[in-house]
């Protein structure tokens, strides 16, 4: 996320709860970047209850050296589920070298 990036409202189903559809805030280069598809309005689904980085993601490494990580709309995409592949965002390209499942902490949300 840097200056001018344009945000919106996208969709994340979640792998509990029955693959749950929530509306997440994000950038659209990390949107577009991880799949995800675009929510028909901000209210159309309950609001992520946890914070981004508890979603699923890749994480990678670039050629330099430098880790980052992606968050993915669908446990289904093969750089999920096999870990192969890579991604590219603002830090610049990196080779998928794990993935990690989404996090479910105590929400604060009541």
């Amino acid at each position: 996320m840097g200056a001018g990036d344009t945000f919106g409202f996208y969709v994340y189903t979640s792998d509990y709860n029955g693959g749950t559809a929530y509306n997440i805030k994000l950038s659209a280069v990390t949107a577009g970047t991880g799949f995800f598809p675009p929510a028909a309005s901000p209210l159309s689904n309950p609001p992520w209850p946890y914070h981004e980085r508890d979603l699923r993601h890749v994480t990678g490494v670039s050629a330099s050296g430098k880790r980052s990580r992606c968050p993915m709309a669908s446990s289904g995409d093969s750089r999920f589920t096999t870990q192969t592949g890579g991604f590219v965002n603002a830090a610049g390209t990196f080779v998928v070298e794990g993935a990690f499942g989404e996090r479910r902490p105590v929400s604060h949300i009541k």
